[in-house]
Parts: structure tokens; C-alpha cells; sequence
């Protein structure tokens, strides 16, 4: 059960991740749209795919995921099946 847990909380990290790369990319796309040529836009959305097909990436300390991973604690607390009690 534990791997289970631990298989759900890795792919809920990842798709979070790549979820905040994409909202990212579309806030930068939506302010900068006039100035930015076709070829910024594919790089934009080139840099989601990657985080799409390699979420295992090693992590930085300078990293804006960083704010995330303060959370998964709690949810893996949430997730986590109760122990079994003391006979």
C-alpha cells in the first residue's frame, strides 16, 4: 500500500509541476504576445513538453517548485493509510 501511495504522490507532484510550467508559459505568451516572434513561442511551449516527458529531473535549490514540495508533506500525511492499532 505504501508504494501505491508512493506512486500517486509522484505523479500528482508531476503533474503539478507541469501544470505550474504551462500556466507560467501562458502568462508570459498573454503579456508579451505582441513582441514575442513564432519561433519564442513553440521554445515556450517546448520547455512544457520537456517537463511533460522527463518529470524526474533532477531538483534546484533555486527552483519556484521549491513552494510546492512545502505541501506534499501534508498531503502524503493525508493520503497515507492510518496504522494498524496495538492489540
Amino acid at each position: 500500500m505504501d508504494l501505491l501511495c508512493d506512486i500517486f504522490l509522484w505523479v500528482f507532484d508531476a503533474t503539478i509541476g507541469a501544470s505550474l510550467v504551462a500556466f507560467m508559459v501562458i502568462a508570459i505568451k498573454k503579456i508579451f504576445h505582441p513582441r514575442m516572434s513564432a519561433r519564442l513561442h513553440h521554445a515556450l511551449w517546448l520547455i512544457v513538453l520537456i517537463q511533460l516527458l522527463f518529470p524526474f529531473l533532477p531538483n534546484s535549490s533555486v527552483s519556484i517548485f521549491n513552494i510546492w514540495h512545502l505541501g506534499v508533506d501534508s498531503i502524503k500525511n493525508a493520503v497515507s493509510p492510518p496504522l494498524p492499532c496495538c492489540e
